[in-house]
C-alpha cells in the first residue's frame, strides 16, 4: 500500500491582535513575535488543529510454548502417600567422568612389503632419523627411545600423520622441510620427556 499522507490544513480561522480573546478550543496557536522596535503591533494567527492520529496497535505474538511431555502419571494405588509400603528412595549415580584424553600422535608406515602399519605416540621426542626423503623414510631408531619400544623398523615410509598425507601427493607436503614443518606442528602438542 503507498505511504497515506495527511490532507492539506485549511486556512486559518481569525487573525487576531495580541490581547484579542481567543477560543482555545477551536484551534492551536502558534504566535510569532517581532522583536524589532518599530516594527508595529505583533498578531496572533490561529490555524485550525490538526487531528491527532493514533499510532496502529503493535501486535506481539505471544511466546512460543514447548510442549510439555509428561510420563503416566502414577495412579492412586500405586502413589507412595497411599500405599501400604514406604517409599522407597532411589539413588541416582553420579556421572562418571570421562579421564580427559591424552594427547597422542598416530604415524601410519608403509612397509617394504607394501603394507601398512600404524604405531600411537604419547610423548616427544620420537625416537627417530629419517633419510632425506619424500616419502620421509626411516633410517633407524634411538636406542630406547620410544619409535625403538613400538617396534618401528628402518626402511618403513611414513605415508599419515594423524589423518593428514605426508607422502608427497597432491595437497600434501611436498618437500622434506614441508613434511619436517607439518611433523614439528603436530608433535608439539606431546608432552616432552623429563
Amino acid at each position: 500500500t503507498p505511504a497515506q499522507s495527511l490532507p492539506p490544513l485549511p486556512p486559518p480561522l481569525a487573525v487576531a491582535p495580541i490581547g484579542a480573546p481567543l477560543d482555545p478550543f477551536a484551534a492551536a496557536m502558534m504566535c510569532c513575535c517581532n522583536n524589532e522596535p518599530d516594527a508595529g503591533p505583533a498578531t496572533v494567527v490561529i490555524a485550525p488543529a490538526v487531528p491527532m492520529m493514533t499510532p496502529a496497535p503493535v501486535v506481539v505474538p505471544p511466546p512460543v510454548q514447548k510442549p510439555v511431555v509428561m510420563e503416566k502419571a502414577p495412579s492412586l494405588h500405586e502413589h507412595a502417600f497411599f500405599s501400604h509400603e514406604p517409599a522407597v528412595e532411589e539413588k541416582v549415580e553420579p556421572a562418571k567422568e570421562e579421564p580427559a584424553k591424552e594427547p597422542s600422535l598416530v604415524l601410519h608406515f608403509e612397509t617394504p612389503d607394501g603394507s601398512t602399519i600404524t604405531k600411537v605416540m604419547h610423548g616427544r621426542p620420537l625416537g627417530l632419523d629419517f633419510n632425506k626423503t619424500v616419502p620421509l623414510e626411516v633410517r633407524g631408531t634411538r636406542p630406547g627411545g620410544r619409535a625403538e619400544k613400538l617396534g618401528i623398523q628402518a626402511k618403513w615410509k611414513l605415508m599419515k600423520v594423524n589423518d593428514a598425507h605426508v607422502d608427497g601427493r597432491a595437497g600434501s607436503p611436498q618437500t622434506i622441510d614441508e613434511v619436517k614443518h607439518h611433523l614439528t606442528q603436530v608433535t608439539a602438542s606431546l608432552p616432552p620427556d623429563h
